[in-house]
């Protein structure tokens, strides 16, 4: 079991390097084990013995992993930060990233969306469109609908899957209900049953059209329900 060889591997102050390496192993395999309160005391033993070892940050950041697993949000933000004092511009925008996910999951979601801004704005490859959707996530949950619909747009302009895309049309639809503008909605809800039916998306916003007495080609809703695996809805569909 990798607790107990983490646990003997310790020399008790004789080798240093062994004894943090021991530690930090000892703190993931709590975490992998769900049992943040272990790994946290781990940690704050690391943090005890040797204050300037040369893998603190690294501590620090598994210790607010322990206390995102934990759901103790303020205390995984404030870890982040220890983080980020020790190893500035390394994993700003990943540090950024779980801050906002804190943030998010604590309902302060001004400083979620602010977080995510942060994470977008720091030196990162890649496609970052999850960013741009948590960050509109929480725009949306702070009450900012048009920044939120504004970050669709652009998320759905820059996207190449049509999975995404579909998902766009539906969370603007979504808005659009939120905001009483079901002929907006509708319009959303439509472009994606017209073009997507193999997402998931599409089927949600099908859902929707025929909750709201919309009439679908019957063709389009058989192709969106087999692909949702609604069997027998799709076979009804193509029956007409």
């Amino acid at each position: 079991q990798a607790e107990v060889r983490f646990s003997k591997a310790q020399t008790g102050g004789a080798h240093p390097e062994v004894d943090t390496a021991a530690l930090l192993g000892l703190a993931r395999s709590y975490i992998s084990g769900n049992r943040p309160q272990r790994a946290i005391e781990t940690i704050d033993r690391y943090v005890e013995r040797y204050p300037a070892g040369s893998s603190l940050s690294d501590a620090y950041f598994l210790q607010a992993e322990a206390f995102m697993q934990q759901g103790d949000w303020s205390r995984a933000v404030q870890t982040y930060e220890q983080y980020a004092q020790i190893n500035p511009g390394l994993i700003d925008s990943y540090l950024w990233e779980r801050t906002g996910d804190a943030h998010l999951a604590n309902a302060n979601y001004p400083a979620a969306a602010e977080a995510f801004d942060l994470a977008l704005a720091s030196d990162r490859s890649g496609n970052l469109n999850f960013l741009l959707l948590d960050k509109a996530q929480a725009l949306g949950l702070a009450g900012d609908l048009s920044q939120a619909v504004a970050l669709y747009d652009l998320v759905s302009s820059k996207t190449k899957y049509d999975t995404t895309r579909a998902q766009m049309d539906y969370l603007r639809g979504q808005i659009a209900t939120q905001l009483g503008e079901p002929e907006s909605a509708s319009l959303y809800f439509q472009h994606a049953t017209e073009n997507y039916p193999t997402a998931y998306y599409s089927y949600l916003s099908l859902v929707e059209l025929v909750t709201a007495g919309i009439k679908v080609n019957e063709l389009q809703r058989g192709l969106i329900d087999f692909h949702a695996a609604q069997y027998l809805p799709a076979i009804q569909a193509f029956d007409h």
